[in-house]
């Protein structure tokens, strides 16, 4: 991949990535919420779509109600990492930073409504 380091910089990069896909699951979720969709009905379709992703395949399975607080802070320790890592390397990308933070944020919200929803209860926003 490069340099000596560039293994580890290309695992900050990849986790970046899954936590702004967390967001980007995140978001859609919520619209599907306030447009009343069953959320348990559409997540199982979107596992089954084109538009699946390694977050929304976690969502519920690796990453449930019981664990996502600690998830979270993990992910957001590896923020920290990403970012001191790009700008080491003479680079600031607050955009990728401050999203991948935002996905990290709402992993435990996102895992309650997956669970919420898959119990037949009315999913929290």
């Amino acid at each position: 991949m490069g340099p000596g380091g560039a293994g580890q910089l290309g695992k900050l990069i990849n986790n970046t990535l899954l936590m702004m896909n967390q967001r980007s699951v995140q978001e859609i979720l919520g619209l599907a919420h306030d447009l009343g969709l069953d959320i348990a009905a559409l997540v199982d379709l979107l596992r089954s779509g084109t538009g699946s992703s390694f977050a929304l395949q976690a969502l519920g399975e690796a990453v449930t109600t019981d664990n996502a607080e600690h998830l979270t802070a993990l992910q957001l320790i590896d923020m920290d990492l990403f970012d001191d890592a790009v700008r080491a390397l003479g680079h600031s990308v607050p955009d990728i930073t401050a999203r991948a933070a935002e996905g990290a944020r709402g992993l435990p919200g996102a895992a309650h409504m997956v669970a919420a929803s898959s119990l037949g209860h009315a999913p929290s926003a």
